[in-house]
């Protein structure tokens, strides 16, 4: 997997996430929000259908959802190169969990396997993060069946939670991340695994 040295984050004051990295003269990934960009909305249902594969229609109505609501949840968010989708997440009210007092909850994370390694994903949960303190949130959750990734970007293992069907998952919770910074340039090494976890409906 390519490597990597240094990987710079702009937040701008659309909700739009610039990943610069110089390595070979290639950049830009940016991460753009369905509600600002609306005309993505059928490609970002059908990536996340197939990705997860998952009911194509549960997508749309929570994207159309994330359109429409005056409430800060659903959002969605893909992550772009270009014309080429290369990972995305969502923030929703509830991934299918018993604990309905819990919001807002971050799904369907997945990076592309082809650009795993080059910490994509932890980009995504940082701008996901950032994204729920914008919202007004303190906290965010996740369910999944994976253990020691979340760990490592700052999530807290909560317990094994149920999920409407019955069955049980891991659940994590990171804190919202408020802050004025706009630019964060940390120095990589390239790794770190990114991998595509958790899901619209089990994670």
């Amino acid at each position: 997997m390519e490597k990597f040295s240094q990987l710079s984050v702009w937040l701008s004051t659309v909700p739009c996430y610039n990943l610069h990295y110089s390595e070979g003269g290639r950049h830009t990934e940016h991460i753009i929000n369905i509600r600002e960009h609306p005309g993505w909305l059928e490609k970002a249902a059908d990536y996340f259908s197939t990705r997860w594969n998952i009911d194509r229609q549960l997508y749309v109505d929570n994207m159309n959802d994330s359109l429409a609501t005056n409430n800060p949840t659903p959002r969605w968010y893909l992550m772009l190169r270009g014309d080429e989708i290369v990972g995305g997440f969502g923030l929703i009210d509830n991934d299918f969990m018993v604990r309905t007092d819990l919001c807002p909850w971050l799904c369907a994370l997945y990076v592309e396997p082809a650009e795993r390694g080059r910490r994509l994903g932890s980009g995504l949960l940082a701008h996901g993060r950032r994204e729920a303190a914008e919202l007004g949130y303190d906290t965010v959750y996740l369910n999944t069946d994976h253990i020691g990734y979340y760990e490592k970007y700052g999530w807290r293992y909560m317990g094994e939670y149920m999920h409407q069907d019955g069955e049980y998952a891991r659940v994590y919770k990171a804190d919202a991340i408020s802050d004025n910074t706009k630019t964060v340039a940390p120095v990589l090494d390239g790794t770190g695994k990114s991998a595509g976890i958790g899901g619209f409906q089990k994670g």
